[in-house]
């Protein structure tokens, strides 16, 4: 490949600048010389890499370098006098700032929403939905709206660990997408996708897309606290002949002794809920005090519940996993 002429000047020549029309877009001159025409507007571009694409102008830094311009103006006397060009630098706000590494970009985050169906045991006062007999009503459903956050990120070309590992997996800790943090357990990795191998300036990189599932509720399964089973008091007596009440599992009896088929909700300490004759709660404490004083205890089973009558038990089906430092989120 021959060498590129030299350049003998390069100077501003203010006198064509003329006035600045628009704020968005303006051109600087420069008087250049060159050694000789072949291969003159690459060594002119080549001289001052401050002018080439891309590059910021020196005063006012939202203006970028984009298009470089020469022509030319004349022939010198003799070959040291040389070749005279006119350069022509049109600055614009258009042009955005290059990339030079792809790693070093950060991740873009874009939220959109999906509708998902959701059961309902209370209402948004927290009130069970029942009958006017205090029956709870089942598989009463309605569309509720998660939020996914799309996450596009340029990541080193090595396969990590949680590529594998982190399907369905939430947060372990508070997550801040440009705003508020987002709890622990809001946030699911619903999807991955990775790409191949792409390259920019000689330097590989895959881009990572992560879609992030936000549920205000929680993903933690939520389930009512009931069922045909209770903790009954049973009296047993040990190998010393001393009697004693203790818990034992086994069916839920209405105040009969009948084995009671459907389910019905539990108490705090797995005992289906019931009242004496004030309507008031006994609970299992209570149960025990007056079997040990009196041997039986009035109480029925509760047919109308109040809110704080039923309980709702969690289980965290879906691994918890450090998200911050990990994913790549920012």
């Amino acid at each position: 490949m021959p060498a590129l002429p030299r350049v003998l000047s390069f100077d501003r020549d203010t006198e064509q600048d003329g006035e600045v029309a628009n704020t968005s877009r303006r051109t600087e001159y420069y008087y250049a010389t060159v050694t000789d025409l072949s291969g003159a507007e690459d060594a002119l571009y080549q001289y001052n890499p401050r002018l080439q694409y891309a590059r910021a102008h020196p005063v006012n830094s939202s203006l970028r370098v984009e298009r470089f311009s020469t022509r030319l103006v004349s022939k010198g006397q003799d070959h040291l006098d040389g070749w005279h060009f006119s350069v022509g630098v049109t600055y614009s706000s258009l042009v955005i700032e290059p990339i030079e590494n792809p790693l070093s970009v950060p991740a873009s985050v874009e939220l959109s929403s999906v509708d998902e169906e959701k059961t309902f045991e209370r209402d948004y006062l927290g009130k069970p939905i029942a009958t006017k007999a205090g029956q709870l009503i089942q598989g009463v459903t309605d569309q509720v709206p998660l939020t996914i956050f799309s996450v596009t990120k340029n990541i080193p070309i090595q396969f990590r660990n949680w590529m594998l590992t982190y399907g369905r997996a939430i947060n372990q800790e508070p997550v801040n997408f440009s705003g508020e943090p987002l709890a622990p357990k809001t946030l699911q990795l619903a999807r991955l996708n990775v790409s191949g191998i792409q390259y920019l300036n000689r330097i590989a990189y895959r881009v990572a897309t992560l879609e992030i599932a936000h549920n205000p509720d929680t993903w933690v399964k939520k389930l009512l606290n009931r069922g045909t089973v209770e903790i009954n008091l049973v009296k047993e007596t040990n190998s010393r002949g001393r009697t004693t009440w203790v818990k034992r599992p086994g069916p839920i009896r209405d105040h009969l002794g009948g084995i009671v088929e459907t389910p019905m909700f539990l108490d705090e300490d797995g005992q289906a809920i019931r009242v004496d004759s004030l309507g008031r709660n006994v609970s299992l404490a209570r149960r025990l005090n007056a079997l040990r004083s009196h041997g039986s205890i009035d109480a029925q089973l509760k047919q109308q519940l109040q809110p704080r009558d039923i309980l709702t038990l969690e289980f965290t089906t879906k691994t918890p996993r450090k998200y911050l430092g990990v994913l790549p989120l920012s």
